[in-house]
């Protein structure tokens, strides 16, 4: 169980970190619910993106 907290703290460092997860001043649900839909999306496609780059996609390259 202690492993599985690594990988999500580590989601959650590259989210606010790449996506900007942390960026956020929104004062409604839906708004806060917009930008926290977009950055999942976002580190979708940089996920996406790092697997079809294969070893050049580190994520100290992005």
């Amino acid at each position: 169980m202690s492993s599985s907290r690594f990988w999500i703290e580590l989601a959650f460092e590259d989210g606010k970190g790449i996506a900007g997860l942390a960026d956020f001043q929104v004062r409604s649900w839906t708004g806060w619910h917009h930008h926290i839909t977009m950055t999942l999306m976002a580190m979708q496609y940089i996920l996406t993106l790092m697997l079809d780059m294969g070893e050049k996609g580190e994520k100290d390259s992005i």
